[in-house]
């Protein structure tokens, strides 16, 4: 788990923040960065944002301990503390303010949640040994992705109460990662060769996303406009985020980052 929430911090924590414009304006992303550093805390990462700008994410305390936050017009409103839970990590937030993502119980067992309204309520898909809630909507719909016993990636979709198992065809450890108002899907899965590829699920219709001469190829967000944002490694390696604007990528790095990656 540690080594899945590295990546997707890593990833999210530039991407996510440069999306206060794509998301809000439906338009082509503009780059624009700001820099978000929770106080006092050693590791900071912005991992969702609404149509209005609030932001949800994660902070690291000096003793390692995870944390979530939301940060509404500059201003951090507090912890997101699952009860009892060693850590907790936000990872999405829809208009109305309510917050999915994923907590560690006392036995180091990983479980999605949603904080609604102050109440949080935990989200452990049928036969799951880990879940992590990555997005929701304005009308609550949650997805994500959770393991099963065999090690098995899949991606969910939680709506009206009823769970359904998002499972491409030929895919393999699939993850769901963004979904708009409008239930269009992004993720990414891994194909037979190892390969990983992002994909947009819409209306029944799978399209698999994969940014020019990548290796790897990760969705993570989707606006109702279709604009996604994601990430990518090239063969240097290197990591660095895109774009994908019906078709056509942009390549987005921070100023000054190590990787394309902010830190």
């Amino acid at each position: 788990m540690v080594a899945r929430l590295a990546k997707g911090i890593a990833f999210l924590n530039f991407l996510i923040v440069l999306a206060t414009v794509f998301v809000a304006s439906q338009t082509a992303l503009a780059q624009n960065y700001i820099t978000v550093d929770y106080p006092g805390a050693t590791q900071t990462s912005v991992q969702g944002i609404n149509n209005k700008g609030v932001m949800a994410g994660q902070w690291f305390d000096a003793q390692g301990g995870i944390h979530g936050f939301v940060l509404q017009n500059g201003v951090f409103t507090g912890n997101i503390d699952f009860p009892n839970a060693l850590y907790t990590s936000a990872r999405g937030i829809n208009d109305n303010g309510d917050v999915v993502g994923s907590y560690s119980d006392t036995s180091n067992s990983w479980h999605g949640f949603l904080l609604s309204k102050g109440v949080y309520t935990t989200i452990d898909p049928p036969n799951s040994v880990f879940t992590n809630a990555g997005g929701i909507n304005n009308v609550g719909q949650i997805v994500g992705y959770y393991e099963d016993g065999f090690g098995n990636d899949h991606g969910f979709l939680l709506s009206a109460g009823v769970y359904s198992n998002i499972d491409p065809p030929g895919y393999t450890l699939t993850n769901i990662n963004g979904i708009n108002n409008v239930g269009a899907m992004v993720g990414n899965y891994q194909s037979p060769d190892g390969s990983v590829h992002g994909f947009l699920l819409q209306n029944g219709s799978v399209t698999t996303i994969d940014y020019p001469g990548a290796l790897f190829t990760f969705a993570y967000g989707i606006n109702d406009g279709g604009q996604i944002v994601g990430a990518y490694e090239d063969s240097t390696p290197q990591s660095l985020g895109f774009e994908d604007n019906n078709g056509i990528f942009t390549t987005i790095t921070f100023p000054a980052a190590v990787n394309g990656l902010g830190v």
